[in-house]
Formats: structure tokens, C-alpha cells, sequence
């Protein structure tokens, strides 16, 4: 009788049931906050959570009314763009996972975790190195932790993202082909009634603005609608907000205003208390109806504290008189830096001038064979012969060195001219080349009248690095 043969079976892993697991909930849409489709999937989740025997919920990741699948423009620490699905709590269940806060993962069902490809696979790196499992309460139950789900999830993520991007274009296009036929998609825009019996008619209180479309032939095309402007009064108001806006020096494609500031410090003084940039601000005083100016810390509503001032005319006075003095500093030193450079280089050019004399004289003495008149052997020579070219070797480099330094982007003497008779752009510009900010101490008490000099010992400049500066 032959031996029994070893079982082929295969052997899975069966990991500990997670102690402290976390549920991710998420719906596309909800306009009205209600929050009742997340809270479905929470009974759905704790139902899978009680038959698998795992853990109470950690914590409930919700996404309430946030897409999986539009991409935004995002703009890195290092300048840097990408376009990424914005979800602050999906990005905390990855790192929660991947640094044990939580020790599992229950999810409604795929295509509520993920739509893009990149955030399945981000998902699929921490599962691989933590092992710990992340399974659906609906749709198969699938768990990442396997190979052969993993696989499947990358395929139906594909095909949810073809259909999200099918769904996009088909309802893009019929929102043109509506626009183009004049009728009004979603709800109506500000400048007309929006229910009822009287919708779609005219508010002349709330007239204004919107996109318009053009046909091929470029003419606008009008909606069926009661019309608030002609085409060629919207025309032309464009034409003039457009000119305003390269006026006011916003580029092309920009959304917003272009910042005006009307006061020298503004942003750059920072409250001492919350490190909140002070804002320029003035008033009318009652009774001698004088305009007073200063600089306050926004309130708490507006992320300050609302507990530092200072007054500004006092303020521009003291720091102007000390970037006057700094930047006639910086223009000595530049040019004691430029003669002191001239002088180094003529020292050496003497030097070199030397040391070329040196070597053409031990040449024309080996070649005339005179060397031992200077008590000098064939050996003697050709020592010295090398330790003079290393002399004019560094020589040269020294120089060429001094001659080739690069001048300052911006010479010394322009930026003082600049800030002595410059614009208040110019000089904030200024500021801002040499320092990151200037910190506004508590007032002092008040122990002469001199207020400027009061008002100085308020101030603490935090001045750029050398790099800082020339980068």
C-alpha cells in the first residue's frame, strides 16, 4: 500500500480580527447636508463590523457631498503642480492606517472608496506593508489584503472611472446643447426669479453678469428668457473690466482682484501676541474730525487676536529712517567691496607679473646652460621650473576668479534710489527683499514724550539670510 501524499492545500493567513478598525463613508452629493446617505452606509458598516467579530469603530472617516473623481489644481510646497482628488479624510484613513491608529478598514463598497486609480494604489502600498485588512460591507465583501481582490479592485476602479468619465462628457455636452438652444440649465442664476409661476423672469435689483456663449460665427446666443443687458452693452462692460483688470495688473486667466495696498507696512508687521500680519486701517476722530491712521491685528473672526496697534504715520517714520540708513550701508559696503576687489586684484596681477619674470629668467638660463653661475644643477631647474607654474597657475585663477564675480541682481544704488523716491509698491517690494517681517512688541510706558522713539523699541526686525537675499 503506497504512502498517503502530502496535502495540496493551500494554506491562507488569517490575520487577528482588528481591535480598533475605522468605517470610510462617502457620498458624491448631498445639497442639503442632510448626511442620510452616510448614515445608511454606517448601519451597513457596522453590521459587516459585527459579523466579522472585529473591534468598535476607532473612528468613521465621512465624506459627506465629496467627489472621488474631480481632479483639482493643486500647487506644492516646492512650486511644484499636480491635479488630485482633494479628500482630507480619505488621505487621514491612509496615514491612521499606515501608522497604526486604526488596524483595519470597513468601506461601504468600492466605488464609494475609490474612482481614481492613483488613490487605490496609494491604499494598496500601506495594506501590502501593514497587513492588516480593508473590506468592503457590500458588493462581493471584497479585502484588499488578498491578492486576487487587489487584482480585481484595480479592474473594476478602471471601469468605475470610465464611467464617471462617460457620465461627465455626456451630461458636459448636453449642458451645451441646452446652452445653445437658449434654455437655462440647473438653477437660475442670480438676476432672475427661481420658482414658481413667475420663473425665469427678470429682477432688475439683482442685474448682472454671467458667461456667455458664441455660435461659430461668433454672435452671442441669446436665452429664452427675458434678457437683462443687450449683447452690446455686456460687450462692451467686458471690454472695460478687462482693461481694468491689466491696469490693476492682473494676468490673464487670474481669478480675483489685484491686492492694493494703501499702507507702507501692511502684512509685513506682525502682532507679537498670534504672529498675524497687521492691517492699515484709519478712522475720522469725532470731534476734530481728524483721520487717524494705524496698524491692527485683525479680530479673532478674521484669524487674529484683535489686541495689538500701532499707529502708522509713527510706524512708516521709524522704518523708513532705518532702511534709508541700511540700504546707504549697503551702498558703502558695496563699494568698499568694489575697491578693496580692484586693489586685491592689482596686488596679485603684480605678483603674477613676478613670478612670469622669475620663469622666463630660469628658462633663459637653462637654455643658455648658465645655471650653475647661480649655483643651480639640471635637477635645481626643473623643481623650481614646477614650482612656479603651480605659482601662476593659482595666480590666474585668483584673478580670473575676482574679474568673473557676477554683480548683484539688483545694484545697490538703484534700490536706494528706488526707496528714496520710489512708490509704495517699489518700497514694499524693498521690505520685502530684506526681511521676513517685523514683530510689534506690547506698548511701553510712556516716559517722555518722544513717541517715535517709543515706537522704535516696539519694533523687532526679522532680517533675510545673505542666501535669502541673492536667491
Amino acid at each position: 500500500m503506497g504512502a498517503r501524499s502530502p496535502s495540496t492545500s493551500t494554506i491562507t493567513w488569517s490575520p487577528t480580527p482588528p481591535k480598533r478598525p475605522g468605517a470610510y463613508l462617502r457620498i458624491s452629493s448631498d445639497r442639503f447636508d442632510l448626511e442620510a446617505g452616510v448614515d445608511r452606509q454606517l448601519e451597513d458598516a457596522e453590521d459587516s463590523r459585527t459579523r466579522l467579530r472585529w473591534g468598535p469603530f476607532a473612528k468613521v472617516y465621512r465624506e459627506n457631498d465629496t467627489s472621488a473623481f474631480k481632479k483639482r489644481k493643486v500647487i506644492k510646497a516646492d512650486g511644484s503642480i499636480d491635479w488630485m482628488v482633494l479628500r482630507p479624510e480619505f488621505r487621514q484613513l491612509l496615514a491612521d492606517l499606515a501608522h497604526g491608529v486604526i488596524d483595519g478598514v470597513i468601506f461601504y463598497d468600492l466605488d464609494r472608496l475609490v474612482r481614481q486609480p492613483r488613490d487605490l494604489e496609494d491604499l494598496i502600498d500601506i495594506v501590502e506593508y501593514v497587513k492588516r485588512p480593508v473590506t468592503g460591507a457590500t458588493g462581493g465583501r471584497m479585502n484588499l489584503i488578498n491578492g486576487s481582490d487587489r487584482h480585481m479592485a484595480r479592474m473594476m476602479c478602471v471601469m468605475a472611472l470610465k464611467s464617471s468619465e462617460d457620465t461627465a462628457r455626456r451630461v458636459a455636452r448636453q449642458h451645451l446643447s441646452a446652452a445653445q438652444d437658449g434654455l437655462a440649465q440647473g438653477r437660475i442664476a442670480y438676476g432672475w426669479v427661481r420658482k414658481r409661476e413667475r420663473k425665469g423672469q427678470l429682477v432688475p435689483d439683482e442685474a448682472g453678469w454671467s458667461l456667455v456663449l458664441f455660435d461659430d460665427e461668433g454672435r452671442p446666443l441669446l436665452g429664452t428668457w427675458e434678457p437683462i443687458v443687450t449683447p452690446k452693452l455686456w460687450s462692451q462692460v467686458q471690454f472695460e473690466w478687462q482693461r481694468r483688470r491689466q491696469m490693476a495688473g492682473i494676468k490673464p486667466g487670474e481669478s480675483g482682484s489685484a491686492p492694493v495696498n494703501k499702507y507702507l507696512l501692511s502684512g509685513i508687521l506682525r502682532c507679537q501676541k498670534c504672529h498675524r500680519g497687521l492691517v492699515g486701517h484709519s478712522y475720522k476722530q469725532r470731534r476734530s474730525a481728524k483721520i487717524i491712521r494705524n496698524y491692527m491685528c485683525p479680530p479673532s473672526d478674521r484669524g487674529g487676536c484683535g489686541g495689538t496697534a500701532i499707529t502708522a504715520p509713527t510706524a512708516d517714520s521709524a522704518v523708513e529712517e532705518a532702511m534709508n540708513a541700511f540700504l546707504r550701508d549697503q551702498l558703502q559696503a558695496s563699494k568698499t567691496g568694489l575697491d578693496q576687489s580692484a586693489g586685491t586684484i592689482t596686488a596679485l596681477q603684480a605678483r603674477l607679473d613676478q613670478e612670469l619674470a622669475r620663469k622666463s629668467e630660469l628658462i633663459h638660463r637653462w637654455s643658455e646652460g648658465s645655471l650653475h653661475q647661480v649655483n643651480l644643477t639640471e635637477e635645481d631647474y626643473f623643481t623650481m621650473l614646477a614650482a612656479l607654474n603651480r605659482k601662476i597657475s593659482t595666480l590666474r585663477e585668483s584673478i580670473a576668479t575676482l574679474e568673473g564675480a557676477p554683480p548683484p541682481k539688483v545694484a545697490p544704488e538703484t534700490l536706494l534710489a528706488n526707496w528714496t523716491g520710489g512708490s509704495l509698491l517699489q518700497k514694499r517690494a524693498i521690505l520685502k527683499r530684506y526681511l521676513h517681517s517685523i514683530t510689534v512688541q506690547p506698548p511701553l510706558p510712556p516716559s517722555e514724550f518722544n513717541r517715535t522713539e517709543l515706537v522704535k523699541s516696539r519694533l523687532t526686525p526679522r532680517w533675510k539670510k545673505a542666501e535669502e537675499i541673492a536667491a
